[in-house]
């Protein structure tokens, strides 16, 4: 079992390849210095270490030039393979090991959907390997073979399903946040943005010649796939970016706050609004199973997190305006996934189970 330890990720000067990068840590790092490094088979720590600092390079956001999410989800998963598997040669990896790796991930408690994912990223890496010469293609055929979990299939928990937030629940966890944070809550309402869409905007960006004021966004979450996206702001939106806006430096973001930010005071919110155990205000990993449960209930009843107002605007939308329309307004890439939130279409299946009777 490998107890490295943490390996810090490098951001090499010039532009080395794959295997030289590794050469350097192998060469560097004390955890490695025992074995006479074989380059062109790597174990999966020093295949983990190569392709974290490539990821480091291409997980970056154009517009900030730090980390995306992408790449510390990256990082969760590779921690966790290099744990179990570090001195292993990646070659050696094979799909039995693979789904050993995902039964320890479920033992951490970890979803479902997100060991997926997870799953899915160690392949990704895999993949990558293949491309530089540093994995048979033989040992990733192998892992793309491994099949997801399903839902009702196995011991991994699900978390429950995303829903539109009732109104009274909106209303009382908005009258608690800050005046700069309730803006940001309403435009997000009224906008079906994504908060981190909404706290990166400037006021330069803003076309307001029209009756409905359009933002183009070069940096979103699908720009890599080609797509556009554009906010379309209101009247109302346009009262809260008036108010927000510096007509004296527009290049100012208007919500100068991060989504981090916004949404540890939406959870504090909901916690003040909806009676938070006090004997629950401690770290989950102190709590005991009986109360990890309480607090997995107490989510379930009363918390909502930021992105569920998106989730409110599209189940709103969808059967008033339309598919076409919801998926252009929120950006969605397929008109599947803006079709998930119609309520009309399970309507429509009830009609049809009654006429079948």
């Amino acid at each position: 079992m490998f107890k490295g330890g943490r390996l810090k990720t490098i951001r090499p000067k010039a532009t080395p390849t794959a295997a030289e990068t590794i050469a350097k840590r192998v060469e560097t790092h004390p955890m490695f210095t025992k074995r006479e490094a074989s380059i062109s088979k790597p174990l999966i720590a020093e295949l983990s270490i190569a392709f974290l600092v490539w990821g480091a390079e291409h997980y970056k956001s154009p517009r900030t030039g730090k980390p995306t999410a992408e790449l510390a989800c990256f990082k969760s998963v590779v921690t966790q393979l290099r744990e179990y598997f570090g001195t292993l040669p990646a070659d050696e990896f094979d799909s039995a090991k693979l789904i050993e790796f995902r039964d320890r991930l479920i033992k951490l408690d970890w979803t479902r959907g997100f060991i997926n994912r997870s799953i899915s990223r160690v392949v990704r890496m895999f993949r990558w390997g293949v491309s530089r010469k540093l994995v048979n293609a033989g040992t990733l055929a192998e892992l793309t073979c491994v099949d997801g979990l399903e839902a009702g299939r196995t011991a991994a928990r699900d978390n429950p399903e995303r829903r539109a937030v009732p109104q009274a629940r909106l209303e009382a966890v908005r009258k608690l946040l800050p005046d700069h944070l309730r803006d940001a809550f309403d435009l997000l309402l009224l906008t079906g943005a994504r908060p981190g869409e909404i706290f990166t905007i400037t006021g330069a960006m803003i076309d307001r010649t029209g009756e409905v004021w359009r933002c183009p966004l070069i940096h979103h979450k699908t720009a890599h796939r080609g797509k556009e996206r554009v906010l379309y702001f209101n009247s109302s939106a346009q009262v809260i970016l008036s108010r927000r806006m510096r007509d004296d430096d527009l290049s100012q973001r208007i919500f100068p706050i991060t989504p981090e930010h916004f949404g540890d005071a939406v959870r504090e919110a909901c916690k003040e609004a909806f009676g938070y155990p006090a004997d629950l205000r401690k770290p989950v990993k102190a709590m005991t199973a009986a109360e990890r449960a309480r607090l997995a209930d107490w989510k379930r009843a009363n918390a909502f997190v930021p992105h569920q107002l998106r989730h409110t605007v599209a189940t709103k939308l969808v059967d008033e305006i339309g598919i076409d329309a919801t998926q252009r307004l929120l950006g969605h890439c397929s008109a599947a996934m803006t079709a998930h939130y119609s309520k009309a279409a399970e309507g429509q299946a009830i009609e049809a189970a009654k006429r079948l009777g």
